[in-house]
């Protein structure tokens, strides 16, 4: 029995032994803590000082070893809370305040930095309190008082290594940039394990652009401090730089790891993708790094350069513009906004943003090649070709710079020099196709129709399952006057593809000629079959309907192109026209609703826009729109033509002249704006000038009725009223309007023949009867000449029943003999205008004769409040005051109005009742 109670005592005190052994004490977690520590393993340190907490949460030691442990690790902000605790334990200050403070700063919270106090602290701990309180200081450009601290602190220790950071930060926000190397300098070499002087070392040179220099100091800051983002952030955009694409794809992985939404890895993530050609990852990358793109302005070129990869001419101009606002001067920056407005067709910008590139360098074929375009689409046929023949010289190789200018010389009308150039691409790239194409243009271009077909036909063999050869056979039999092979060879094209959109619109195109709509609308649904949204073909369908006066349709149509394609203006251009064509100027502006602030402020969409102020005769808009086309489309004598227009709407005749003057400068033979001019001249009687701009039109367009209308202005005012009246009746005869019909009536009445004027008005009412214009003229002469007017009055009212002269005139003709009825048009006539003093003259003598002498008193007051010199008024102030028992007012009233000699229709009338109440 003895025996086997031993071992079990043993077992007993075993047990017990290891218990204790494994519950280790709060000190004991320290004690392991500090052992970590010293051992370069923070993470298990952490561990043991946690598991201290968890047993007594009131150790102030393992608050300020956890805190101080934390601000090495990196994780600042788990580093202030726990310094925060220990301070507020009260652990040694001179302990707990320095690594409070540089957690603080860490952390940005700069304001409780300040609030630290220095009591009790001794001078170390002191002078690192200010060097983290100077560095706050620093961080928001605090300068003045960042000085103070740091001389400060390095009068009492003037090796601190923090405060010597300080200093070099603080030269760096003065601009001291060679004072700051040298500190940092300093500092390394006293203290090389810095791993914060290294990064701010490596950080100023990429602010001196030397990121080469900037990856060495960088790399020695990761060394020394692996997990130091800001480095590594430093370190990747170095080597993106230096086109170190190894270590930048590396640091940009890293960092995606930490934070995927980060800005600085998702620049060089989307560099690298853009380099690769996924232009869409690259999109979605750069634009998460758009926030950085003050600090590093490429973001924006590379996002511009990804999303005009993607089709995105939005975003990419809107990111191109941004980028040349931040680095005006980049050639990368001007051709890529330079291609975006090519693409949007606006050439004179494109020509704008590449002289100052070609001034620099005149030998860069990609600015060249730009440039060309540019002044190709502008007519500047020229300078065009000289520089693709730049290019093509300059890459004498390249079959793609031979084409180019073989396409330039077609053209400009020189097919034979055109066809050298082209010859020579094929013989550099028998494949190329484009090359093929244009040669065949070239020949037809010469007349050598048979040679072309014969191209064409070969090029269809060598391509056999392509239709574009055989729509160009189609075109050339077309080009020859075989209008049947033509369209056999478009059906043997849609017998390989019954949608091919060529062929359908050539087959459409022919039976337009022959007015058969049913049949093109058919070819053009071919179309729609395989495509429903097909831009071209829905617009030629919107085309047909407006042809066939179907106009719900063409707007439904169009209204559909624009919500497929809201990026596309040529839909919304063509309906803004529609409207226009079809006196529905206010709606243009809807045709444009949805536009991007870029794209409303399109060439295009700013004419359109300011036609349609003009036809609504808001002519100050119109100006200020005008003002925004003209600045981005400089040189288009049509706009400077309706700046003009606008601003003679405006009455500035002077504004007018300018720029009719400057649109004939831009183009001589503008034949709008010399008529525009010769009329405004005549307007201003500058008689003298006229014939000028007259001989001009006179040789363009000697049957344009406008033109024959200035003619006969100038002939009536020489006194050759004959020859006036035949030039007006001709332009009449060509096109008869109420312009024309009022102008030529208006110069029989300077004749002497009203009869003719009056039954020239009396035919032209008889075809339009609805014409209240000419109705109006035609009773106003009745009424002047004492005929009675009433039937002519009523019928304007009838169609226009706010006709303000209508009811005015109708009201005083019948006021004596329908008394009722006039009130009733007097004062309809009064509500329409009511600041008209004419229109409340006869409202107040139609009230006198109803017998409302109050109220006719009170209406011609206001009259003459707004007329007092008009001496019909106050001869009818006489007679209302005479009616209403006033005699002596009257007699006053009228002696002064005869007194002033003032010649008036009712003078005789006036004397009369004067002599009545003397």
């Amino acid at each position: 029995m003895r025996h086997l109670r031993q071992p079990v005592s043993i077992l007993i005190l075993s047990a017990l032994l290891w218990g204790c052994s494994f519950e280790k004490t709060p000190e004991e977690h320290v004690q392991a803590a500090r052992e970590y520590i010293a051992a370069d393993e923070p993470g298990s340190a952490i561990l043991e000082l946690k598991n201290a907490l968890q047993k007594d949460g009131y150790m102030a030691e393992a608050r300020w070893l956890l805190g101080k442990t934390y601000l090495e690790a990196g994780d600042s902000a788990s580093a202030v809370k726990e310094l925060e605790r220990a301070n507020y334990m009260d652990w040694d200050r001179n302990a707990t305040i320095p690594l409070y403070a540089r957690a603080l700063v860490a952390e940005e919270m700069y304001a409780e930095v300040d609030k630290l106090s220095d009591q009790d602290l001794d001078e170390a701990a002191r002078a690192s309190l200010y060097s983290s309180q100077a560095m706050a200081k620093v961080a928001q450009s605090e300068n003045q008082d960042a000085k103070a601290l740091i001389e400060k602190t390095l009068e009492m220790q003037p090796e601190l290594s923090a405060a010597r950071l300080a200093k070099a930060k603080l030269e760096i926000n003065l601009g001291e940039i060679e004072k700051a190397e040298e500190t940092l300098d300093e500092i390394v070499k006293g203290d090389e394990d810095n791993a914060e002087a290294w990064q701010t070392l490596g950080q100023l040179a990429m602010m001196q652009s030397e990121p080469e220099k900037a990856g060495e100091a960088l790399d020695k800051a990761l060394e020394l401090d692996p997990d130091n983002a800001l480095a590594l952030y430093h370190r990747t955009m170095s080597a993106l730089q230096t086109e170190d694409y190894k270590v930048a794809r590396e640091g940009a992985a890293k960092m995606l790891r930490a934070n995927p939404k980060s800005p600085g890895a998702n620049f060089v993530q989307g560099f690298l993708d853009l380099r690769a050609n996924e232009s869409e990852k690259a999109a979605k990358r750069l634009s998460l790094a758009e926030p950085l793109t003050p600090q590093y302005p490429h973001i924006a070129l590379f996002l511009g350069t990804a999303e005009l990869m993607n089709g995105n001419l939005e975003i990419a101009a809107a990111a191109a513009e941004r980028f040349n606002a931040l680095v005006p001067g980049s050639v990368g920056g001007r051709k890529l906004l330079a291609t975006v407005r090519m693409e949007e067709g606006n050439f004179a910008q494109t020509e704008d943003l590449m002289r100052p590139v070609l001034e620099a360098n005149p030998d860069d074929v990609d600015a060249l090649r730009l440039m060309a375009n540019a002044l190709l689409n502008q007519r500047k046929t020229e300078e065009g070709l000289e520089l693709l023949a730049r290019v093509a010289q300059l890459e004498p190789e390249s079959a793609d710079a031979k084409v180019r200018l073989g396409a330039g010389l077609l053209m400009d009308g020189r097919p034979e020099d055109a066809s050298l150039h082209l010859e020579s691409a094929l013989q550099l790239n028998p494949e190329f196709q484009n090359a093929d194409l244009l040669l065949i243009l070239s020949m037809t271009a010469q007349g050598e129709n048979e040679k072309a077909l014969q191209m064409a036909r070969a090029l269809a063999q060598k391509r056999p399952d392509d239709t574009e050869p055989v729509n160009l056979i189609g075109w050339i039999h077309g080009r020859m006057g075989d209008i049947d092979k033509a369209r056999a060879t478009y059906e043997k094209a849609l017998a390989m593809a019954p949608a091919d959109p060529g062929a359908n619109h050539s087959l459409a195109s022919l039976a337009l000629q022959d007015n058969d709509y049913d049949t093109a609308i058919g070819h053009y649904n071919n179309i729609l079959e395989a495509d429903a949204d097909h831009l071209a073909a829905n617009l030629e369908l919107a085309r047909i309907d407006a042809l066939q006066g179907n106009d719900e349709a063409t707007i439904a149509r169009l209204e559909k192109m624009i919500e497929v394609h809201p990026d596309v203006l040529q839909p919304r251009v063509l309906l803004a026209r529609f409207f226009l064509s079809t006196d529905r100027a206010d709606k243009v502006s809807t045709a444009f609703v949805g536009l991007s602030e870029e794209r409303s402020n399109d060439p295009a969409v700013l004419q359109m826009t300011a036609a349609a102020q003009v036809a609504g005769q808001d002519h100050e808009e119109a100006l200020f729109t005008l003002e925004q086309l003209n600045k981005s489309a400089p040189g288009s004598a049509a706009n400077q033509y309706l700046t003009a227009i606008a601003a003679a709407g405006a009455g500035d005749s002077k504004g007018a002249e300018e720029n009719l003057r400057q649109a004939i400068e831009i183009n001589p033979d503008h034949l709008p704006s010399h008529l525009a001019l010769g009329r405004l001249l005549f307007g201003l009687q500058r008689f003298d000038e006229v014939p000028a701009h007259l001989d001009v039109l006179t040789q363009a367009a000697p049957d344009n009725p406008r033109v024959l209308m200035l003619q006969a202005a100038m002939l009536q005012h020489e006194g050759d009223n004959a020859g006036a009246i035949a030039l007006a009746k001709k332009s009449h005869e060509l096109a008869p309007t109420v312009n024309t019909v009022l102008t030529l009536g208006g110069y029989h009445e300077l004749d002497g023949d009203t009869a003719a004027a009056q039954a020239l008005y009396r035919q032209w009412l008889q075809n339009n009867p609805d014409d209240t214009t000419v109705r109006l003229k035609l009773a106003v002469d009745e009424m002047n000449a004492g005929a009675d007017a009433t039937v002519q009055y009523r019928q304007v009212i009838e169609r226009d029943a706010d006709n303000v002269i209508a009811l005015n005139n109708l009201a005083w003709i019948l006021k004596d003999s329908e008394p009722t009825e006039a009130l009733d048009l007097a004062r309809r006539a009064a509500n329409l205008a009511p600041e008209s003093p004419a229109v409340l003259d006869t409202l107040a003598m139609v009230e006198l004769v109803n017998d409302n002498v109050v109220q006719a008193t009170r209406t011609i007051r206001r009259a003459l409040e707004l007329a007092p010199d008009e001496p019909s008024l106050v001869y009818h102030r006489a007679v209302i005051e005479q009616a209403n028992g006033q005699k002596d007012e009257a007699a006053y009233t009228l002696e002064q109005l005869l007194a002033t000699d003032a010649d008036f229709p009712e003078k005789a009338e006036a004397r009369s009742l004067y002599e009545s109440l003397k």
